[in-house]
């Protein structure tokens, strides 16, 4: 009894999933051929053909109807048409009804008011509406053209998944990776994985980004770089306009200059492809490799600019200058890397060769990766330290510092000059010699004063040590900031 109901339900289920299954319907034929000796299992279709399954027709020259098995084997201007969503052509067409399953040979073509699709065989898979190839296949679209090896076609949503050997020619750009969706109502290439996006005059590579080939807009991220005949730039993510090349990097930022030999790192960054202007803010921190040893900047904002091949770095508010031989500090520094000079503005500080150094401008020239000269340009003052006590000075209305292999040879001293240094004899200060003059040169030797040659008659004022008075020991303006001198305030090169 048991085995009878069995049978009778699976009787039951067999027969209701086969009314479930609908029949390939014949519309038209010219001429119906039947050979039930050699071919029983088909007829033979010829001519005009069409047939219907599901609100798809389907059209041929001529065709095998397999009735029973529910399949046919269409040949010759194969067409497949589902309303508005989907065109599909090629050579040679397999169509089982059953498992609403085809597959179409033989220069496939696939058609929609978006774009157009080659390859040689496609598969059908009618229940999830998806239309893959596994072989060499090109699509084109209005803005684009993209090749692959493999891809899907996901009908209802009009989006391509490529796989394998991808490949977008677009206007101005190409793209290389080895996944990407492409959403094709909205124009937009979403790689997976790997990718280089090859464009006029740079290089984009990322491991995961969105490129909309409409709007000319683009997202990097996942070791997002730019790279360039001048820089290479790095980031967490970088959002680029193509439009206007512009481009925005976030986090992490770290742009290396190829051509001048430095480094620098921040937190945010733009870029103005058509201006030749890089603008980092977000603590930006530049690194100079020298030979000896790496000169260190860094400040609130960075600017990087290129005016007829004149190329300049700007720091501003709370610049520091750190190098094993020299520091400094200013609101605001331009670096002119065509000609090696740097300039300090609004109350800089520099500390170099055991003075610090103070003025309403400073400038100084670098040659062979040190300082060469030291323009000090208004109300500068010089002073180095003995002790706690007492300090030498110098101070004029212009000063220009000569320096070689790190150290002050001499300073000369243009207008107002002063002077104040202590005397010693082999262990102790014996006395303060204050020198007044409009114009003197200081010769130095070992970091300690050997000469001083007038250019007038100076006014010089020696005092025992024992006898100095406080005022004497300081020249107008003086005011010692050692607790402000930077140190190497990075250590880490990334």
């Amino acid at each position: 009894m048991r085995i009878k109901l069995l049978f009778i339900l699976i009787f039951t289920s067999i027969s209701v999933l086969s009314q479930n299954v609908k029949k390939i319907k014949i519309l038209n034929t010219d001429n119906t051929f039947i050979n039930k000796k050699n071919h029983p299992e088909y007829w033979r279709l010829v001519g005009n053909v069409s047939f219907n399954h599901n609100n798809t027709l389907m059209t041929c020259d001529s065709a095998y109807h397999y009735s029973k098995t529910n399949k046919i084997v269409a040949f010759s201007n194969v067409n497949i048409n589902k309303s508005d969503t989907l065109n599909l052509s090629g050579d040679k067409l397999y169509y089982d009804a059953n498992s609403k399953y085809a597959k179409v040979v033989g220069n496939v073509k696939l058609e929609n008011n978006q774009n157009k699709l080659y390859t040689n065989q496609v598969n059908y898979d009618m229940n999830e509406d998806i239309l893959y190839y596994d072989s060499f296949g090109e699509i084109i679209d209005k803005n684009q053209r993209i090749t692959s090896k493999k891809g899907v076609y996901q009908i209802n949503e009009k989006n391509y998944i490529f796989r394998d050997s991808v490949i977008v020619f677009g206007d101005n750009y190409t793209i290389y990776t080895q996944k990407m969706t492409y959403k094709s109502i909205v124009k937009e290439n979403i790689m997976n994985g790997p990718s280089k996006i090859i464009l006029k005059s740079n290089i984009i590579y990322c491991e995961n980004g969105i490129f909309n080939s409409k709007n000319n807009l683009a997202y990097f991220s996942d070791n997002a770089q730019i790279i360039s005949k001048n820089n290479t730039i790095k980031a967490d993510s970088i959002f680029y306009n193509k439009t206007n090349n512009y481009a925005k990097a976030i986090n992490n930022v770290i742009i290396i200059d190829t051509i001048n030999n430095f480094k620098v790192i921040g937190g945010q960054a733009e870029l103005f492809e058509d201006e030749d202007k890089t603008i980092i803010s977000k603590n930006p921190i530049l690194y100079f490799p020298f030979e000896q040893d790496t000169l260190f900047m860094k400040g609130d904002k960075f600017v990087h600019t290129n005016t007829n091949n004149k190329k300049i770095i700007q720091l501003f508010n709370n610049v520091e200058i750190f190098k094993e031989n020299f520091s400094g500090k200013c609101d605001s520094l331009s670096y002119s890397l065509s000609d090696s000079l740097i300039k300090m503005y609004k109350k800089p500080l520099m500390w170099i060769d055991d003075y610090q150094i103070s003025s309403d401008s400073i400038e100084f020239l670098f040659f062979d990766e040190t300082i060469n000269k030291i323009f000090m340009n208004s109300n500068p003052i010089m002073i180095s330290q003995i002790d706690s006590l007492d300090f030498n000075q110098i101070k004029g209305k212009k000063m220009t510092a000569f320096m070689k292999k790190n150290q002050i040879k001499f300073i000369n001293v243009i207008g107002n000059g002063e002077s104040i240094y202590y005397l010693k004899d082999k262990k102790n200060k014996i006395g303060l010699n204050y020198i007044q003059s409009s114009n003197l040169t200081l010769h130095f030797n070992d970091k300690k004063l050997n000469n001083v040659i007038y250019k007038n008659m100076p006014i010089s004022v020696t005092t025992p040590y024992n006898d100095i008075i406080e005022s004497q020991r300081f020249l107008k303006d003086f005011n010692w900031k050692v607790k402000e001198k930077p140190s190497k305030f990075y250590t880490t090169e990334q």
